[in-house]
């Protein structure tokens, strides 16, 4: 199975340790004067999401293409330079990941399949192709997002937009009836520097900017369930977080839905998840199950801050 993500791309700060805003130093929010790595905080970035619906393992591979045609390289620890890199992707399981040192893949990585420098600094494509074996084929799902535009610690808050991601050979048709839908990516995330902020703005010569603001660099995921049929319909909703990298948390979070004929049912993800703590960050994937009415159905997952009034991508299943 082969996905095409038709625009992938990491842009470096420009220089090593540059910071700017008109000229000068940025001052972070915290009041703390922040340097930072060009390509650890890069001005645009691609992420990528990739589920295993199946019960059996699979090997995931990750190729990058530069605009000339040429292969973005993934550097070893031995700095041998290679095309393409394989992640052994478990049964069930989900990876999501940037292409900026440490999330995830870095030579210094504690995590033992990640210990590779993703390519940087190319503007391109990206190829994710998945194998099993010879008697078990993978049932893999895709997704990709871009984000970026801001200094740093929003450099990921700012823009962003969602990339469509080509399937071969394709899905089958969402518009058509079935049991199960996949989300491929799901997040609800906070931290030091991925959070809520109150400061007071002054704009030398344009008091009319001057004031307070409340800036949120959180994430969260919003869900949409589109029932298309002429009668009720009941869902499952799992959700599978990554525990390799967020531990402490269950394998598994479920709850229901009812959808009216013809109607939809909106929530956000993490607020219904019965057990899963409100401060708990994760990165992970959703099966929603059809449990009850007709076949027709569609989803859609909005990831944004917890406020939506910033960064905002979305998926469609």
């Amino acid at each position: 199975m082969k996905f095409v993500i038709p625009y992938a791309l990491h842009i470096s700060y420009p220089g090593s340790v540059i910071e700017a805003d008109g000229g000068t130093t940025y001052v972070g929010h915290d009041g703390v004067t922040r340097q930072a790595d060009g390509a650890l905080r890069p001005s645009f970035d691609t992420l990528i999401a990739v589920a295993n619906r199946s019960t059996s393992a699979a090997t995931v591979r990750f190729t990058l293409y530069k605009m000339d045609g040429s292969i973005a390289k993934w550097k070893k620890p031995d700095s041998t330079l290679v095309d393409y890199w394989d992640y052994p992707l478990a049964g069930r399981k989900s990876i999501a990941t940037t292409l900026m040192p440490f999330n995830l893949f870095h030579p210094a990585s504690k995590y033992a399949n990640c210990q590779v420098d993703s390519p940087k600094d190319f503007i391109g494509y990206a190829e994710v192709e998945a194998f099993g074996t010879p008697f078990s084929q993978p049932d893999i799902y895709c997704a990709a997002m871009l984000g970026g535009g801001g200094p740093y610690p929003d450099h990921w808050n700012q823009f962003s937009a969602s990339v469509p991601v080509i399937s071969s050979p394709a899905k089958p048709s969402i518009l058509e009836p079935r049991d199960t839908a996949a989300l491929p990516y799901a997040i609800h995330y906070h931290d030091t520097f991925h959070d809520q902020f109150n400061y007071n703005r002054t704009v030398p010569g344009k008091s009319w900017l001057d004031g307070p603001i409340t800036e949120d660099n959180t994430y969260t995921s919003g869900v949409a369930i589109q029932n298309r049929s002429s009668a009720a319909a009941t869902f499952q909703i799992e959700y599978f977080p990554n525990t390799e990298i967020y531990t402490g948390l269950a394998s598994s979070y479920t709850t229901g839905v009812s959808v009216p004929a013809n109607g939809s049912h909106v929530f956000e993800l993490f607020r219904i998840l019965p057990g899963y703590s409100a401060n708990a960050s994760s990165e992970g994937w959703v099966e929603i199950r059809r449990t009850g009415g007709p076949g027709v159905f569609t989803v859609y997952l909005l990831v944004a801050n917890q406020s939506y009034n910033r960064f905002s991508a979305g998926i469609l299943a």
